[in-house]
């Protein structure tokens, strides 16, 4: 018996389980099998494995090896980094000015026609009234009417152009309505823009 588990899609395994036991018995070459070390203190080690056979001169396997990949600290970082999203978006989600994320949308001539909306916080979606579920991945002139606003939309289109960062007021008002002001700061990220 081993001194550790090997885990294989959340079952133990045995040793002729093994991705090096399988490409010996398949005859086939293995890539990126996950595989999980728990050993007996709870230590934890996850591994990617590469098997490969080993043919001898008559095309028949004669052996086989593998190579295997700590993944750990890999994954340990992803973890990390999902935590901190998760942290930041709830964070985002916390305060009461709208925020988003928004990359450009441009047509055969290069001209930014539109945004995609990749993130928006609660309360910016509350200002749209719609679901911000439905307006993740949309296109920021179909949810968002305050861009008919005069120039906010242009002043988007500059600040990714640009890169200079947007701090002005702006005034919307649909039809027979009050008129609304509204402040609006953002700076250019990537191909888009967070404001």
């Amino acid at each position: 018996t081993l001194p550790f588990r090997v885990i294989r899609d959340g079952k133990t395994i045995s040793p002729d389980q093994l991705p090096v036991c399988e490409a010996a018995q398949t005859g086939k070459l293995l890539h990126g099998i996950p595989l999980d070390i728990l050993r007996a203190d709870q230590t934890l080690t996850h591994l990617y494995v590469y098997a490969s056979p080993i043919f001898d001169k008559n095309g028949k396997v004669h052996g086989c090896f593998d190579v295997m990949v700590d993944m750990t600290e890999y994954k340990g970082l992803l973890r990390d980094r999902q935590q901190l999203g998760e942290r930041f978006s709830v964070s985002l989600d916390t305060m009461p000015e709208p925020f988003g994320v928004f990359t450009a949308v441009r047509d055969s001539a290069d001209k930014i026609v539109d945004f995609v909306i990749d993130y928006i916080n609660l309360p910016g979606a509350e200002s749209n009234r719609i679901p911000r579920e439905k307006q993740i991945g949309a296109r920021l002139r179909e949810t968002a009417p305050m861009l008919k606003s005069e120039g906010l939309f242009d002043a988007c289109v500059h600040v990714v152009e640009t890169g200079l960062p947007m701090d002005r007021e702006f005034v919307y008002q649909p039809d027979g309505q009050p008129p609304t002001y509204f402040e609006c700061r953002g700076n250019r990220l990537a191909d888009g823009f967070v404001a």
